[in-house]
């Protein structure tokens, strides 16, 4: 999201497999343009190295559980709300320069943890293989979604609603066992585990609700902000604003735990192709929403070219990660044309 970059594809975490990244980070050009920058989360920085990671990102500061005043409720931290109350005081700490923060709540994440002293409420509307968890889940979510209330209540207060951009998305989905065989998250790339939320709020820019069917993933997240808050995009990010007449509407996926499983979808066409199986999957989702009915077999041709443009992203990112090395002193280079058809020219 920061660096505008696919992580390399592999089964390691990408903070600890790429501390040393290179590459202009969204909060770097903010810092190098007057604003405050600060990094902020209920959970522990030490986790996949994500403190190594960060501090090399931009932020003026960092803080997590060991900076913020609150008991842990679960393994993964402090509540949310503790997050969201440190953000509002930097908020108001210093009213005089522009502010870049970004939030990283963890309490929605599974095990769930409710709020200890706040009622627990009846959210579901039907009836799943895990409601217990589901229920939980819920009621975690629409408590953080009130703290989030508080941080948009202090920009309106401080009269800085009409000069602030506030940007709200999820690092995947959730799933319990519906509609498909799948628990938590990060398992397969159905719906339930890739789908999430995107919400622009900027009352001067955006001064009428509205919904988009765009098609974009967190990899355009940095140049989408840098454009709206008038900065340029750093010309080696590989997304693009969702504002981008010219952009593709196609976003990739690919999980890499139980199984190693890579995913397209342009447009309303998802294609789903699991490496240790073999195993590929289509779907079209405007007529299919929860995917049931794999196509592959009644529309192969569309399948093979969805499959074809998976084998060139992946190879593009083998060549990110892995740059061909310098051929020794003198030695002749010649070059020589793939035959295979699975990989195409990019785009």
């Amino acid at each position: 999201m920061l660096l505008s970059v696919y992580p390399r594809l592999g089964f390691r975490e990408a903070t600890e497999e790429s501390t040393g990244l290179t590459g202009a980070s969204l909060p770097a050009i903010f810092r190098s343009q007057g604003y405050r920058t600060a990094f902020f989360t209920p959970s522990d920085l030490q986790w996949a190295d994500w403190n190594t990671f960060l501090s090399a990102r931009g932020f003026d500061e960092l803080h997590d559980l060991n900076s913020l005043p609150c008991a842990p409720i679960s393994s993964w931290g402090v509540e949310d709300r503790c997050m969201i109350d440190a953000m509002i005081e930097a908020i108001e700490h210093d009213s005089s320069r522009p502010f870049f923060l970004m939030g990283w709540t963890t309490q929605t994440h599974h095990p769930y943890e409710p709020t200890p002293g706040v009622p627990t409420l009846s959210l579901l509307r039907e009836h799943t293989p895990d409601d217990y968890n589901l229920e939980r889940y819920l009621n975690v979510l629409y408590e953080t979604d009130r703290h989030l209330g508080r941080l948009f209540d202090t920009v309106r207060r401080a009269g800085l609603a009409d000069d602030t951009l506030i940007v709200v998305t999820g690092d995947h989905g959730q799933a319990f066992g519906f509609p498909h065989d799948s628990w938590m998250q990060g398992k397969t790339l159905y719906q339930e585990d890739v789908h999430v939320p995107l919400m622009l709020w900027s009352p001067r820019r955006f001064r009428t609700p509205a919904r988009s069917k765009s098609i974009a993933s967190h990899v355009d997240l940095a140049p989408t902000v840098a454009e709206l808050a008038g900065l340029p995009a750093a010309p080696e990010w590989q997304g693009r604003s969702v504002f981008d007449a010219t952009r593709v509407p196609r976003a990739y996926f690919y999980v890499a735990e139980d199984q190693f499983t890579l995913g397209i979808r342009e447009d309303n066409w998802k294609y789903i192709f699991n490496l240790r199986e073999g195993v590929d999957e289509l779907y079209d989702l405007e007529q299919d929403p929860t995917e049931q009915h794999n196509l592959v077999k009644a529309l192969p041709d569309r399948a093979i070219d969805l499959r074809r443009r998976l084998a060139a992203w992946t190879e593009a990112n083998r060549r990110h990660y892995e740059p061909a090395a310098e051929p020794p002193a003198g030695a002749g280079v010649v070059r020589v044309s793939d035959p295979s058809p699975a990989v195409p020219k990019r785009d």
